[in-house]
């Protein structure tokens, strides 16, 4: 039906649509059909008799910029309400089931946010086993049976695998700078249910300044940006052929220009990019040119997590500075892995590069979330911490006694 043409004509006041759907053969002996304003472009057109029907399961419609919808889903957990939020764009129609205000599922019509696309691209399982996997699946049999059927995976797995997908379909949400949406109230049965160690509030927060990131990260490219991955990051090597990052990272190689390579790659846009940025942020690959953000660091919130910055690049400095007159190389790898580990187990935002600094991107990565949410100041302002602590033991456990002390209360003087 939906390859169908349908001619929508305004004329004389009017507005007629033209289409075989609505045939006159199509609507013999039925009633006429009513039309209800959604918002200024969308209309809700359905059978007269349906519109008490219609207006008591639809609690309310509407389009809101997309920090209004954070905010509005946050109100549902605050009144635990129970119900579903039907949202759409042009990619297709994504559903988040709440329970007394918890997240408990998710169900989208794209077949990118499928349980079998999401866990290939979270690298659970190979292009064969997906392939394999899915000519298995049956009117009776759903995806993550045949991965337990074929030992691929463990029950654990699969509950992991759909808080992902959950997840995964969340933050594509956020993707964009406004949604539309459509509000019911009630319970509704769902194939499975999760039960998240975050919060409700959490989570929608995390997928809001995930989005702020995304967004920042697509502004800054422009059709001529070419992709350059780094042979050096031992990342990139980890990434064989026949995962999702493998086979993603050949597409690069084969088309180095982000207008390419999106016609090429069979993933919808958003998440083709999604998934480029995702390499960046790891220092897998990275762009180049890139433009700059329009003074996205010149903002009083950000103060604290530039001071921190300062702090570290501080002692980055003095710590380099004692290796080489020890003749010795700072572990750069293990504080990489350490600064990866102190990511989200969503997505990763948090890096630094093989000169042991946070590179431009990681930057952009936090100020976009900390002026997006109030919250990730606090967040990031703990992980910096955290990677200076990490390289101060670094400087106990490699160093001479002496250096290493003289590292640390110079260190100590500073933060006083």
């Amino acid at each position: 039906m939906s390859e169908k043409k349908i001619n929508v004509l305004h004329e004389d006041g009017k507005i007629s649509i033209q289409s075989d759907v609505f045939s006159f053969k199509h609507l013999a002996g039925q009633k006429s059909w009513a039309v209800q304003t959604l918002d200024q472009k969308r209309f809700f057109l359905h059978q007269d008799e349906e519109r008490e029907s219609q207006r008591q399961a639809q609690d309310g419609v509407g389009q809101l910029p997309i920090a209004a919808f954070a905010d509005f889903l946050s109100g549902l957990f605050h009144k635990r309400w129970s119900g579903v939020v039907s949202t759409e764009n042009i990619t297709g129609i994504k559903k988040i089931f709440f329970y007394q205000g918890e997240v408990v599922s998710a169900a989208s019509s794209i077949i990118d946010d499928r349980l079998g696309e999401v866990v290939f691209r979270k690298g659970l399982i190979s292009l064969d086993e997906l392939a394999d996997s899915t000519v298995r699946v049956t009117r009776n049999t759903r995806f993550g049976q045949v991965l337990l059927n074929q030992d691929l995976f463990s029950n654990v797995d699969l509950w992991q695998a759909l808080k992902y997908q959950v997840q995964e379909i969340l933050k594509s949400i956020f993707l964009g700078t406004s949604v539309f949406f459509e509000l019911q109230s009630g319970i509704y049965p769902v194939p499975s249910c999760v039960v998240f160690t975050q919060n409700t509030l959490d989570i929608i927060e995390e997928s809001f300044t995930y989005g702020a990131m995304f967004r920042n990260f697509c502004s800054r490219l422009t059709d001529d940006s070419q992709i350059v991955v780094n042979k050096d990051d031992k990342n990139s090597r980890r990434y064989s052929a026949g995962t999702f990052f493998g086979d993603l990272l050949s597409l690069i190689k084969d088309q180095t220009d982000i207008k390419t390579m999106l016609k090429t790659s069979k993933l919808i846009e958003a998440y083709t990019l999604d998934a480029l940025m995702s390499l960046v942020n790891r220092g897998v690959c990275k762009i180049n040119p890139i433009i700059e953000p329009n003074a996205l660091s010149h903002n009083a919130i950000l103060i604290p997590i530039k001071a921190k910055l300062d702090a570290y690049s501080y002692l980055l400095k003095v710590v380099k500075r004692s290796f080489e007159a020890e003749n010795k190389s700072i572990p750069i790898q293990e504080l990489k892995e350490f600064a990866l580990s102190l990511n989200s187990e969503n997505f990763v935002s948090f890096s630094i590069d093989n000169s042991a600094e946070f590179p431009k991107e990681s930057l952009y990565n936090i100020f976009s979330q900390c002026l997006a949410s109030l919250n990730r100041v606090n967040f990031f302002t703990i992980r910096i911490e955290s990677v200076i602590q990490f390289l101060l033991q670094i400087s106990v456990d490699h160093l001479s006694f002496e250096s290493a002390q003289k590292i640390i209360s110079g260190y100590r003087e500073l933060e006083l």
